[in-house]
């Protein structure tokens, strides 16, 4: 679920990748006469979860670190954390999310798409 970005970058220019909504990047390649390739890998993404007693499927972020993948406590609707994830749905597609909270934030994200 890890994405990999990669963009090339040509002599004197500066590119701006978009990571997100609460991160920015500036690149510059300073080479006289070469183009450059940058790759950068997401760490984190996103997976289904289930919560004790909710009728509805919700989603959390899970950070990816060198030796494993570690699922948030709170489900992405849960700004006051309230809503507590109870255990991860592996292999469950994004798709599968009915909390239209959780499927607003996937969609701001950019890995889901929204319904028409």
């Amino acid at each position: 679920m890890a994405n990999l970005m990669t963009l090339t970058v040509h002599p004197g220019e500066v590119a701006e990748p978009d990571l997100g909504p609460d991160l920015a990047m500036l690149v510059e390649n300073t080479a006289a006469n070469r183009s450059a390739t940058l790759s950068v890998l997401s760490r984190i993404s996103y997976a289904v979860v289930h919560v004790q007693g909710a009728a509805v499927v919700h989603a959390a972020e899970v950070a990816h670190h060198a030796q494993r993948s570690v699922v948030s406590r709170w489900t992405l609707c849960s700004v006051t954390k309230s809503r507590r994830v109870h255990r991860r749905l592996r292999g469950a597609d994004l798709e599968s999310v009915t909390c239209s909270q959780c499927r607003r934030r996937l969609e701001k994200a950019g890995v889901l798409h929204s319904r028409v």
